[in-house]
């Protein structure tokens, strides 16, 4: 249903988050 569909987008765009917000912190860092 809709629901399956709204929480697999909230998990994906979480994921890219960490993943940029990760990538920001290690260019910073370096």
């Amino acid at each position: 249903g809709i629901k399956v569909i709204i929480c697999g987008c909230t998990q994906y765009a979480n994921l890219i988050g960490t993943s940029i917000g990760y990538t920001i912190a290690t260019a910073i860092s370096m």
